[in-house]
C-alpha cells in the first residue's frame, strides 16, 4: 500500500533532506474547451473529486492550468485506494500519480530512482500486431533485438516504427517499461510490453 509520505532523499548539491509527498493529478478532457462557464465545470469536478476522496482521508483539491491536483493533507493515506476512487470519475481525460520534489535536476533524478515508471501509449489497436488485419495477433513483448528483426521482416513498418523508437528512447531515459494498448485496456495486463 503506497502512503502519502515516503522516504527522505538527500539533495546532493545542497545536502537538504526532502520527504517525497505523493499527489494525484487529473487532466481535463473536453472541459478545457468550455468558454465563460468553464469555472463552473471545474468547480463541479472539484466537488466530485472531494466527495470521492472523503472516505480515504483529507485532501486539498484544486485546479490550475487545466489540471486538477489532489494533495493529501495527512501522512497516513492509502494513495492506491485514493487513485482507484478518482479513476472512476467521469470527465477526466487522464490521471497520474506524481511526487512533489525540488526543481533541481539531480533531485528529480534521485526521486525517480525510487519509483517504477510505466509509460502507456494508447492507440486504436490492442497492441503491436504481427498481422495488421488481425486484431488478435498482438505481440506480447518486444525487445530492441526483436524490434530490429520485426522491421527487417516487414512485420513492423510505417508509423509504428517511430512509436517504438520513441518507446526505446523512453526506456533509455529511465522509464521501466512501455506498454502499447487500447485506452479502454489501460489497467489490464494486455497490450505489447516494450522492454530492454
Amino acid at each position: 500500500m503506497a502512503r502519502a509520505k515516503a522516504e527522505a532523499i538527500i539533495n546532493p548539491t545542497s545536502g537538504d533532506a526532502t520527504f517525497m509527498k505523493e499527489i494525484i493529478m487529473g487532466y481535463q478532457g473536453e472541459m478545457s474547451l468550455k468558454g465563460l462557464n468553464r469555472n463552473q465545470f471545474e468547480a463541479a469536478m472539484m466537488k466530485i473529486l472531494r466527495y470521492r476522496l472523503k472516505t480515504v482521508g483529507k485532501f486539498k483539491v484544486y485546479c490550475t492550468q487545466s489540471t486538477f491536483y489532489m494533495e493529501p493533507e495527512e501522512e497516513d493515506i492509502d494513495m492506491d485506494l485514493a487513485f482507484e476512487r478518482v479513476s472512476k470519475v467521469f470527465g477526466l481525460a487522464a490521471l497520474s500519480r506524481a511526487v512533489v520534489c525540488e526543481k533541481d535536476f539531480d533531485t528529480i533524478c534521485q526521486t525517480a530512482d525510487f519509483f517504477v515508471v510505466t509509460l502507456v501509449f494508447c492507440f486504436e489497436k490492442k497492441g503491436v500486431l504481427r498481422d495488421e488485419n488481425d486484431d488478435d495477433s498482438v505481440i506480447p513483448q518486444i525487445t530492441p533485438e526483436e524490434f530490429k528483426q520485426y522491421v527487417a521482416d516487414g512485420v513492423i513498418h510505417g508509423g509504428m516504427i517511430p512509436k517504438l523508437e520513441n518507446s526505446f528512447e523512453a526506456l533509455d531515459a529511465g522509464v521501466s517499461e512501455v506498454v502499447i494498448t487500447l485506452a479502454s485496456a489501460i489497467n489490464g495486463n494486455g497490450g505489447t510490453r516494450i522492454r530492454k
